[in-house]
């Protein structure tokens, strides 16, 4: 039997993790550029804006996102907004 199309399950283990202790002027430096992220936002009253690999992703208050990543790589990330959160790279 051939198997077409098949999927790749990857970016659920997490390598990294971070939080808004770790920000140095507003943005966090990981070990490695990243391919996936788990961002949960666990400020109750801001939206944040979290700014991986030049892409913009916009994470409500109480929420969390978890995806995958293209873009320029870089091992900064920026965020904007939100006062307390969780960030996660994923392999």
């Amino acid at each position: 039997m051939a198997i077409y199309n098949p999927v790749q399950v990857s970016g659920s283990k997490v390598v990294e993790a971070l939080d808004e202790s770790d920000l140095s002027g507003g943005d966090l430096t990981l070990a490695a550029e990243p391919e996936s992220v788990r961002i949960y936002n666990t400020d109750t009253a801001n939206d944040g804006v979290f700014t991986v690999n030049g892409i913009a992703l916009a994470v409500p208050a109480g929420v969390s996102l978890e995806t995958g990543v293209a873009g320029t790589a870089s091992v900064t990330v920026s965020v904007t907004g939100s006062t307390t959160f969780v960030f996660h790279r994923l392999a």
